[in-house]
């Protein structure tokens, strides 16, 4: 990560002889990049330390179609391809979590944003029943680390907040910007995938 110091925040120019001054810097490993030891370099104008080393493995990639149980082919935007789902028993106990599992292909090398994945479950008029929101793979397998073409499994279980809901629902997935909120869209410009899957939700 290559930027001025403290983020722009506190100029150099202004730093006084002896003072600390206090950073964080997030690292993020190319997706690409191979299993081994990185070493770790600070610079500052000409100044040139180590600080440490880290041991970067890489990730076990897929890159053959997964096995879905409902193939689908829905792009958002030039990011990600979902590919199809596993879904949840047709006829759930009200209040009981929904398990779903998506399957995605990535579209590019080193997306720049860790984009979030939503799950809601609705219901006829549009109102939120259940929901589950995360990282890809529960946060193990962040967009940012995606490769070109790879297929990436996405396990999700959804939790009511509207527990007494009872009747027909319909599951739809999207991704979204965590920082902003902003939603990726499809190419007739909708920020929402609906699943052709009904789920009816029954009293218990």
């Amino acid at each position: 990560a290559a930027d001025v110091p403290a983020q722009g925040r506190y100029p150099t120019n202004r730093w006084r002889a002896g003072e600390q001054v206090v950073e964080h810097r997030r690292l993020v490993v190319p997706p690409d990049a191979e299993s081994g030891t990185a070493v770790v370099v600070v610079s500052l104008g000409d100044a040139r330390v180590e600080v440490g080393q880290v041991n970067i493995t890489a990730e076990a990639r897929q890159f053959t179609p997964p096995p879905a149980a409902i193939p689908l082919d829905v792009a958002l935007g030039d990011t990600a391809r979902l590919v199809g789902f596993d879904p949840p028993p047709e006829t759930i106990m009200a209040g009981e979590p929904i398990p779903l599992t998506l399957y995605w292909q990535s579209l590019q090398t080193g997306i720049p944003t860790a984009y979030t994945v939503f799950v809601h479950l609705l219901a006829p008029d549009g109102r939120l029943i259940a929901q589950h929101d995360a990282p890809p793979d529960n946060g193990r397998r962040p967009t940012t680390g995606w490769l070109t073409d790879e297929y990436i499994t996405d396990p999700h279980l959804l939790t009511f907040r509207e527990p007494d809901y009872t009747g027909p629902a319909q599951l739809s997935v999207g991704l979204y910007d965590p920082a902003t909120g902003e939603r990726l869209v499809t190419m007739n410009g909708r920020d929402a995938i609906t699943l052709p899957f009904a789920l009816t939700i029954i009293s218990k």
